[in-house]
């Protein structure tokens, strides 16, 4: 009986046991968190100065010190001083300078600073910029007014007639009318004139309104607008609504992706990096290994990086590169969307939409720095699908190719559409193919909007079998649309191939081969031609060129042209050509001298053409450009006929707080200078570009929208009675828009010239420094007591420094006193 209780006393506390050591197992975690929880909590925080390898980071560093004695830092903290961390840590991660294969440390507690000695291994890649910097906005503040802006283009001419007397040909304007203010700008186009048949036209060309957010990058365009697609889509006319991407708000952003070079250090180093043996850049990099990312280039070629450290040594490395609109750097997305009424007849009826409603979508995104992904997406009220998908990508830093694919739907008819591209360049040759393809009956937007009606809105099909008032047969007529109805969709196979390069006979000699190879839908407008071109300098400056074209399905498009250019100096160029054609040459023969844009620019141009045999055409004309617009005179001979035309073109333009002026035409955005003087010179990037008008006002065209623009004034063609406080602005103006520039600053007071003797009527000496009315810079006594004062006020005291002495006077002026006043004793 006692040893069974003993054992039931044994088998109790052995029970017991194990559910204490459960309990404990179970409370270690939580133990050991705490204990974490409580060392953290007892860090301590320091900011300590870096060294690694020796050198100075110049750099002060965050980290924590453990109970028990261990560095840790966050992972960023560790890549900004050029420490990689182990493993896939998080930025926020905190992690022990001791778990670091190939680092070993020294903390200088006195001296708050940590000696780092890292190998290779432990060493963060470190990444520079080659002075892109794509990621800082611009540093000009967008400038917008309210204002109006009015293009205009005249032209009118007459011929005579062999029989004698002048025959009116008729005249014409151009007109491009915009309204703009802090909320965008609306603009307006159209074509008013006379011809012979018709005594008045007009056309409206795009009316819109568009609005550019520069902070989102987006553009709103109401009105009239012109889809966007990719390569392989075609784009139509609408009026309605578009909302795009428009990275052309920010010029200084590069969304192609740039190529980089990489490579390690020893020491600290320069790098040069040599673009076509052109030097690009020089970067300074640290020890270890390292990566200059957007090498500023462009197009193809190859990069030659040259490291040299502070011992002289030298490593050099070539890398081929390709750089193309076609690849997105990494995160950019660009899209486009739009939707509206197709617009048909464009710039010969004004208000011809389509009752068809339609919309379409473009987006293409950096997937990475070599790969592009795109897509589109059209659409129509008439039941009409259809969509396509592509990628654009780099090969091996020496291609770019493109491959897509789509298909539609309409009316039961379903269709499909293949794309590809390439572009290389190959031993010394550039090579850019294409090849696009549809099968099944494939339409598009462009196809299945086209109209079916004439301009007086008679369907083609009438029940007449009348087209544009000329009489068909039914058969004929069915035969005829559904021939015009097949050659309005996408071609069935569209494929071109062109190859550049220098002649292996000749160097300087360079050959283009270009065949292009066309399948119209419904069989007509096929093409299949072979092109040959070269050119070759001579002298330097003079060049002969040859292009033979041969179609071999059309005999009507092969021949030859071969010509010469012959710069003669300045501005002035001739040159000549011509081209045999089945029983007759033509032949051409031109000088001329280009007007510039420079106001105060003349040029002038003759040119005789024809076919040999048959008929001859000559032509002399001459232009001006001035500050107000630009002129233009000619004459022409047509076998006995003659003729001559006058054309004038220019803009007007007016802003808030800066007046109206008269200019040369606008094509994208202007500034309106008030200098407040006539006739002084107005500067643009340090280039004269006019001088001010009667009202002291200068219309300056053709700034560069959304980018910084320097302009400035000849302050030596102030007048003397005109300051200004500043005589340079930066700006920075909206596209289709202007803004005011004012330099007119204030006018003052003539200056005089004033007479200084002493009490025994001697001049005082020259260089003696005068004090005027108790302020200003002192100004200086020249030869014969001469002083010059610029603001002379109604009562002017002068205090005179003579060495140890001074001496004073004072006088009146008003505007009508002469400029020499004196001499006036100064005791």
């Amino acid at each position: 009986m006692p040893r069974r209780r003993r054992n039931a006393d044994a088998r109790i506390r052995a029970i017991a046991c194990m559910r204490i050591m459960a309990g404990v197992a179970a409370l270690a975690p939580h133990a050991l968190a705490a204990s974490e929880a409580n060392d953290s909590a007892r860090s301590r925080a320091l900011q300590l100065e870096v060294f690694a390898n020796g050198r100075p980071r110049n750099l002060v560093a965050k980290f924590s010190q453990r109970v028990d004695g261990r560095l840790v830092s966050a992972a960023s903290e560790l890549a900004e001083i050029g420490v990689r961390a182990p493993g896939a840590a998080a930025p926020e991660d905190e992690v022990a300078l001791d778990d670091i294969d190939g680092l070993s440390y020294d903390y200088d507690e006195v001296h708050q600073q940590i000696r780092l000695t890292l190998a290779e291994r432990a060493m963060a890649e470190r990444v520079y910029k080659a002075g892109v910097e794509s990621d800082k906005p611009q540093k000009a503040p967008l400038e917008s007014s309210f204002g109006g802006l009015l293009n205009y283009h005249l032209r009118t001419s007459v011929m005579r007639d062999p029989r004698g007397g002048f025959d009116y040909q008729g005249a014409s304007a151009t007109f491009d009318a915009r309204a703009f203010s802090d909320y965008g700008a609306l603009k307006s186009g159209g074509i008013v004139g006379s011809t012979v048949a018709n005594r008045f036209t007009q056309v409206r060309l795009d009316t819109n309104w568009t609005y550019a957010d520069d902070k989102r990058l987006l553009t709103y365009v109401v009105g009239d607008a012109v889809a966007s697609g990719p390569a392989w889509a075609r784009s139509i006319r609408l009026g309605g609504v578009q909302i795009q991407r428009n990275f052309g708000l920010r010029p200084d952003l590069v969304t192609a992706a740039l190529p980089s070079v990489s490579g390690s250090a020893a020491v600290p180093s320069t790098v040069d990096v040599y673009v076509n043996n052109n030097l690009t850049l020089s970067q300074p990099v640290d020890e270890g290994p390292y990566r200059i990312d957007a090498i500023p280039v462009a197009g193809d070629g190859t990069t030659r990086v040259v490291t040299r450290d502070a011992t002289g040594r030298v490593i050099e490395t070539s890398t081929p590169f390709m750089v193309n609109s076609k690849i997105l750097s990494q995160g950019i997305f660009d899209w486009s969307f739009e939707a509206g009424l197709p617009r048909q007849y464009y710039a010969i009826l004004s208000d011809r939409y389509a009752r068809t409603a339609v919309a379409s979508g473009s987006m293409r995104g950096g997937l990475t720095d070599w790969l592009t992904l795109q897509a589109h997406g059209e659409t129509s009220s008439s039941r009409f699908g259809g969509a396509s998908a592509g990628a654009s990508f780099r090969l091996l830093d020496r291609a770019v190719a493109t491959l897509a694919g789509g298909g539609s739907y309409w009316r039961g008819e379903i269709g499909g559409l293949f794309y590809a591209s390439l572009e290389t360049r190959l031993f010394g040759v550039s090579v850019s193919a294409s090849s696009q393809r549809t099968i099944g009956i494939f339409n598009d937007l462009a196809s299945v909007t086209a109209p079916t009606s004439s301009f007086y809105n008679q369907p083609l099909a009438s029940p007449t079998g009348n087209f544009y008032g000329y009489p068909w047969s039914p058969g004929a007529s069915a035969a005829f649309f559904r021939s015009y109805y097949d050659s309005l969709r996408p071609s069935r196979a569209l494929d071109r191939i062109s190859l550049g390069f220098a002649a292996p006979f000749d160097e300087k000699t360079a050959l283009n081969l270009t065949l292009a190879n066309i399948a119209g839908g419904g069989g007509v407008n096929n093409s299949r031609m072979l092109t040959l071109g070269a050119t070759r300098a001579f002298f330097g400056d003079v060049t002969a060129y040859i292009a033979v074209t041969y179609d071999f399905l059309r005999a009507d498009q092969r021949g030859v042209f071969a010509g010469l250019s012959i710069p003669l100096g300045g501005e002035t160029t001739m040159s000549a050509s011509f081209s045999p054609r089945n029983k007759a040459t033509a032949v051409m023969a031109d000088a001329g001298r280009m007007v510039g844009q420079e106001p105060g620019s003349w040029g002038w141009r003759v040119r005789s053409a024809g076919l040999t045999s048959q008929t001859a055409y000559r032509e002399a004309s001459m232009g001006y450009r001035h500050e107000y617009g630009r002129i233009d005179l000619g004459a022409s001979q047509m076998n006995r006929r003659f003729g001559g035309y006058a054309q004038a073109e220019g803009s007007v333009a007016g802003v808030w707080g800066g007046g109206v002026g008269l200019g040369n035409p606008v094509s994208d955005a202007f500034a309106l200078v008030n200098a407040g003087a006539p006739g002084v010179e107005v500067l643009m990037e340090n280039r004269p570009i006019g001088r001010t008008n009667m009202f002291g006002a200068l219309v300056v065209p053709n700034l560069r929208a959304y980018e910084t623009n320097r302009l400035a004034l000849n302050v030596e063609t102030l007048p003397l009675d005109r300051s200004v406080a500043q005589s340079e602005r930066i700006v920075r103006p909206a596209r289709n828009a202007g803004v005011a520039v004012d330099f007119a600053g204030k006018r003052r007071q003539a200056g005089v010239t004033v007479i200084l003797k002493d009490a025994s009527g001697a001049f005082l000496p020259p260089g003696s420094r005068a004090v005027v009315n108790g302020s200003g810079e002192p100004a200086v006594v020249g030869y014969d007591g001469r002083l010059w004062l610029t603001e002379p006020q109604a009562q002017n005291e002068i205090v005179v420094s003579l060495g140890m002495n001074e001496c004073r006077t004072s006088f009146s002026y008003a505007p009508e006193s002469p400029r020499t006043i004196g001499p006036v004793v100064c005791e």
